[in-house]
């Protein structure tokens, strides 16, 4: 029996966070963050991911609107991107797919998306999320069974509190990774200087584990451990003789804390939360005794780091995780229990708080088979919590081990940081697409060049732009058809220049922990069901519409509407654009100047040419080679407008404006030189 699932995700009270707190805010940075919600977390090869992007501020757990693009990577363990889309928001919110080739190996792979401004804090605030991928039409090999293991081992160490203090109980995380930066189930020995055994260790978990350690001297310690018979150590941090640091006891409704130090403790400590780009005091230490407690409802859901200073210097820090406890209660009902092919489903959905308040709520609905006895999706809150902070921390990693959610927690770093100056602009009104003009000949950027932007496209959406002194030049896209291809043209057609458009997407990846994959065989009649879908898309690839990624859509063209308009298939067919100018089109003129015929507009008010310079589009591109223009076949083309007046664009002038549009919309089949 095939079992529909149908997902429903609520975002309202996903934002809701701890109550407010009136504590001294220290710094305050807008911290945009990005969910995606996708339909599934198994696909095969070939298949198509839909995704539901909102955007929140990440600290305050709040809806915000301030970009209008959102860029979407798919990527493999080795970081390296396979698939990059752009999704435009309306209100923060926007919906789109990304293609998964149909060469991809099975494994694991990774979706992280981010907005241009998101980029001034560094990949480590982007979103992430871990995909399964199955090639079913390639055999599936274990890579645990075929991997040979060589040392040395790559072990990193995360002390509780930010350093190992001598004399006092520590607790220490570390990570094992192999030369391929795979976690590794490890065990090996805590070991002295002189070899002596005082601990053995072992992973928990995909790299990670703990200790407890609790050093009687100031030497050197070590993780030693055999592969193939031979001895390898991996050195400790530096153990310490004095200093205070944080160490957390209990997370429940309280944190409960307690400072350990081998000297008297100043009577100025202060005790702050710290979230990216912001973070306040929670209290002021004057007097310790013994425990320190801080509400749940003093701090923000997600990870926080709790740092402990004295007289503004940093003595301590402690990364610790709030649950966000707050409930979305999502009723549906369903008109039947059972449906046959083909039938309509009738769904009824109630949204209430965990008091049973009736809110209005932002839906998002995937409906697709359930691989059986396997969750589609993991708990959102948890997910959102962990993937959208910090990318080392993903929920995957520590599931069904709520050990190992604490152990994650003390290996983050706060690699977050907020530069003086913002590097990246909020896209918050359209697609920014920078650039960069050379002269052919010199190879060096030249300035004051004026460039056109446009798409091939009926309708008119020509932009300009100057380059700056470095020979830079912007445009702002508020209109993406996802069909059409992007012009980018010099006006000056009296020397060649070379166009360098930037890369819009983020070249630096962080380092993940690499996974093996291997399929469960209960997944087995699942992908039997999901090879039939695919072949079937196959075969009737050319009759299913194609979707487009949502985008902001303006129908109007730039210079508003024509004078004049005709439609050629209206009139008797004649042998080119010149003689239906000639017989047919009112105010277009055809005129001999140095040898060459050139395209002229006459004022509706003056009845005599304009002047020199009209601007001539074809297909939403300007074109400045009228002879070729003028010898287009009209039974290739759809229509002629004209604006017969001077036009003012930007810091253009232009004599009149006539706009051309083909039948196939495709400038190559014309053959038409683009500036």
């Amino acid at each position: 029996m095939r079992y529909i699932f149908i997902l429903l995700i609520g975002f309202n009270y996903l934002f809701s966070s701890s109550q407010e707190t009136d504590n001294e805010i220290i710094q305050y940075n807008l911290y945009e963050q990005i969910h995606i919600n996708t339909d599934r977390e198994t696909y095969l090869s070939g298949e198509t991911i839909w995704l539901k992007v909102n955007t929140y501020e990440g600290n305050l757990k709040i809806p915000v609107n301030l970009s209008k693009i959102v860029y979407i990577e798919l990527f493999n363990q080795d970081n390296i991107a396979i698939q990059q889309e752009k999704i435009f928001l309306e209100d923060g919110l926007g919906s789109g797919y990304i293609e998964i080739p149909k060469y991809l190996q099975t494994d694991y792979y990774y979706i992280r998306a981010y907005t241009n401004y998101m980029k001034n804090y560094g990949c480590e605030s982007f979103y992430h999320q871990r995909i399964n991928v199955i090639n079913p039409f390639v055999e599936i090999k274990n890579k645990d069974q075929q991997k040979k293991i060589e040392g040395p081992l790559n072990i990193s160490f995360y002390p509780e509190g930010g350093f190992i203090l001598v004399n006092n109980d520590n607790l220490v995380v570390f990570q094992v990774t192999d030369n391929d930066e795979y976690g590794l189930y490890f065990k090996g020995y805590l070991t002295n200087n002189q070899s002596i055994t005082i601990d053995t260790i072992q992973t928990i978990g995909n790299g990670f584990g703990y200790f407890n350690f609790n050093p009687k001297e100031i030497n050197k310690f070590y993780i030693s451990y055999y592969i193939e018979n031979k001895k390898y150590q991996s050195l400790l941090p530096e153990i310490h003789n004095q200093g205070v640091k944080l160490k957390v006891n209990s997370v429940n409704d309280s944190i409960n804390l307690s400072l350990i130090s081998n000297n008297n403790f100043p009577s100025d400590l202060k005790l702050t939360a710290s979230y990216p780009g912001f973070e306040y005091t929670l209290k002021y230490i004057n007097e310790y005794n013994n425990i320190i407690s801080v509400s749940v409802h003093e701090l923000y859901s997600g990870i926080c780091e709790l740092k402990l200073y004295s007289k503004e210097k940093l003595l301590s820090t402690r990364p610790i995780f709030i649950e966000n406890k707050n409930e979305l209660i999502i009723d549906v009902n369903l008109d039947k229990q059972s449906y046959k092919k083909r039938d309509t489903i009738n769904v009824d959905i109630n949204v209430t708080t965990d008091t049973n308040t009736p809110i209005l709520s932002n839906i998002g609905v995937s409906v697709t088979q359930c691989p059986d006895n396997k969750k589609l999706i993991d708990d959102i809150h948890k997910k959102y919590s962990f993937t959208s902070q910090y990318n080392k921390i993903l929920f995957n990693t520590a599931e069904n081990n709520p050990d190992l959610i604490d152990t994650l927690v003390i290996a983050s770093k706060q690699n977050i940081k907020f530069a003086d100056s913002i590097s990246y602009l909020p896209e918050a009104h359209g697609d920014i697409l920078k650039g960069k003009i050379f002269n052919n000949n010199t190879n060096q950027s030249t300035n004051d060049i004026t460039v056109y932007q446009s798409l091939i496209d009926s309708v008119g959406n020509l932009m300009v732009s100057k380059t700056n002194q470095n020979g830079e030049f912007y445009f702002l896209i508020k209109k993406y058809n996802n069909n059409a291809d992007i012009v980018i043209a010099v006006k000056d057609t009296s020397n060649k220049y070379k166009i360098e458009i930037k890369d819009e997407f983020y070249n630096n990846f962080c380092n993940i922990v690499k996974e093996v994959y291997i399929p469960d065989k209960t997944l087995d009649n699942f992908i039997e069901r999901k090879m039939i879908n695919i072949q079937v898309n196959d075969a009737y690839a050319d009759y299913i519409p194609k979707f487009m990624n949502s985008y902001n859509q303006e129908e109007i063209n730039f210079y508003g509407n024509p004078d004049v308009g005709y439609h050629f298939s209206d009139y008797i067919k004649l042998p080119n654009v010149d003689e239906f100018i000639f017989e047919i089109v009112h105010g277009v003129i055809v005129v001999r100047r140095n040898k060459q015929r050139k395209i002229r507009v006459i004022s509706n008010f003056t009845q005599s040419v304009i002047g020199e310079n009209p601007l001539i589009i074809v297909d939403g591109v300007p074109i400045d080679d009228h002879t070729t223009v003028i010898k287009l076949k009209p039974e290739n083309l759809k229509s002629i407008s004209a604006v017969l007046e001077q036009y003012f664009y930007y810091d253009q002038k232009y004599d009149g404006i006539i706009d051309i549009i083909s039948i196939e919309e495709n400038l190559s089949k014309l053959k038409l030189p683009v500036n």
